[in-house]
């Protein structure tokens, strides 16, 4: 069974967010088309739309999606049908949103609980952080970051890797690392030594990024199995291959993004 899973989403409540959930349905569609599809939010401290498309989504929402809440926490969303005729394809184009968060360690950098709705603490080491996540029943996920695993911070990443296994915590890549870039040293040594490596999209925090979500993801083999929620509880306990699927960005693209970023983070 084929999944094809964006591990790094943000869906930022600045956003468009019937755009935002929009183009998570056509990316992740495009880019697995006969695969099951799904999404990991992992949203900031500071942000809770998860919570809002679960409990009270906005009419603008609900005129173009049907979400629905399913028994592990989990929502499935895909497109409104308009005619009876619809339906089938609305079924087609559903997407499964899993709960989750971005946390800001310690040293500042960047570790992603997935498939948890249960908060973790920020200002944590990184090792803190991910027994933590462990603790909720989440999927650790170190996430790479534009400078973030260089210096001090590139040492504590390493560290990360002798004092966890490959069945405790992965590495995440983004479209944040151009194309162009080779893969860094970290990310070599960790897939040498059976560390899975994530794909996601990582959307920025500011209007214009609606686009990201879905862009980038990870293609899972698994076997059959009853929710995607439960390949990613999995995940880091079984031999399941994984390969990337979209395209990171260009450099100019990255840094007009980095730049942009940083605009909105000074005003």
């Amino acid at each position: 069974m084929k999944f094809i899973v964006d591990t790094h989403l943000h869906i930022y409540p600045l956003y468009d967010i019937p755009k935002a959930l929009d183009k998570m349905l056509s990316n992740l569609h495009r880019l697995g088309p006969n695969a099951i599809r799904a999404a990991c939010l992992t949203e900031r401290s500071d942000c809770h739309v998860f919570d809002e498309l679960r409990d009270n989504p906005s009419s603008e929402i609900t005129h173009r999606f049907d979400i629905t809440v399913n028994s592990d926490n989990t929502l499935s969303i895909s497109p409104k049908a308009t005619k009876v005729s619809d339906s089938s394809h609305s079924n087609s184009n559903q997407v499964h949103l899993l709960p989750g968060q971005q946390i800001i360690t310690l040293e500042r950098i960047e570790v992603l609980a997935l498939n948890t709705s249960t908060r973790v603490s920020e200002g944590q080491s990184a090792k803190d952080t991910i027994k933590s996540i462990l603790e909720v029943g989440g999927l650790p996920v170190v996430a790479w970051s534009p400078g973030k695993w260089f210096g001090k911070r590139g040492k504590v990443v390493s560290q990360l890797l002798d004092c966890f296994s490959p069945a405790e915590m992965a590495l995440g890549d983004t479209t944040l690392r151009p194309y162009l870039w080779m893969t860094p040293l970290i990310m070599r040594k960790a897939k040498s030594r059976g560390f899975k490596i994530l794909c996601g999209s990582d959307p920025l925090p500011f209007p214009g990024e609606e686009n990201k979500p879905g862009s980038y993801a990870s293609i899972i083999e698994h076997p059959p199995t009853q929710s995607p929620s439960h390949v990613i509880q999995n995940l880091l306990n079984s031999g399941t291959q994984i390969t990337a699927a979209g395209k990171r960005g260009s450099l100019i693209e990255v840094f007009s993004r980095v730049l942009g970023n940083e605009r909105v983070r000074n005003k």
